[in-house]
């Protein structure tokens, strides 16, 4: 890792972010612990194991189409990679001091990127540990690697939204705008890809191809929808480094 990067992961940490998110992940796990309880004692769901918990869990707070809270809540926190240093100020500072303003930028991107893949492990973990406590153990290396899978799965569909975010900053300058349209566009763009034919040429997790794969129907076409959401992906990285290279800093 470059000092760059190193720098950057340090404010992260500095800022509590991570730690904000660690917690929210927590909270959530208990919520869902205790929402599919009930569910489990009113007789709706039968043969509930802690492989059951972590895929459930997955799906209502990691990939829910309409409402992908894990995505979200991430998305803003990393967003902070850019937004506190250039409403602070310090992002002007930098950018004087550093010889190579492209690849300064890169590396706020590239953190973003490393962070979110490391949070989404984290969250995986925290839903394995919940699972295992509160439900019947379930944990064989096949469930742990097939769950694991899940959680990598919307990972290039999120960090795309999060650069088309990293754009809308970079041209508007507005903290509020930025946050509500990372959020507007996790929302609408899920339900665009659900309720429309053009679903696969969006950086959305196809939620059919997901629910399919827990019943161990694993489509090539995951690879395709992989695939596009990592073409939007390069194509925004390639466009805020240069937007915010050769943006002036006030």
């Amino acid at each position: 890792m470059s000092s760059l990067n190193r720098n950057e992961v340090s404010k992260l940490r500095k800022r509590k972010v991570l730690i904000f998110i660690l917690i929210a992940y927590i909270i959530f796990s208990m919520v869902c612990v205790h929402m599919y309880n009930k569910i489990i004692a009113e007789g709706k769901i039968s043969n509930f194991d802690s492989n059951e918990f972590v895929e459930l869990f997955s799906t209502d707070f990691l990939n829910k189409p309409f409402l992908p809270i894990g995505p979200i809540i991430i998305g803003l926190a990393l967003l902070d990679v850019f937004i506190s240093d250039y409403a602070s100020g310090n992002m002007k500072f930098q950018v004087m001091k550093v010889d190579n303003r492209k690849k300064f930028i890169l590396s706020k991107l590239f953190t973003q990127l490393i962070s979110y893949f490391i949070l989404a492990w984290i969250m995986f973990l925290i839903s394995q540990i919940a699972g295992l406590i509160f439900f019947d153990v379930n944990l064989t290396l096949s469930n742990f690697f097939s769950s694991f899978l899940i959680y990598n799965l919307n990972i290039l569909p999120s960090l795309a939204v999060i650069n088309i975010a990293n754009l809308i900053f970079a041209i508007s300058g507005k903290e509020n705008i930025t946050r509500i349209s990372i959020i507007v566009l996790f929302i609408v763009l899920g339900i665009i890809a659900r309720a429309t034919s053009i679903g696969h040429l969006l950086p959305v997790l196809n939620y059919t191809y997901l629910l399919r794969f827990f019943d161990s129907e694993f489509e090539f076409k995951f690879l395709y929808n992989q695939l596009v959401s990592l073409i939007y992906l390069i194509l925004f990285i390639f466009i805020n480094i240069n937007v915010w290279s050769k943006k002036e800093y006030c």
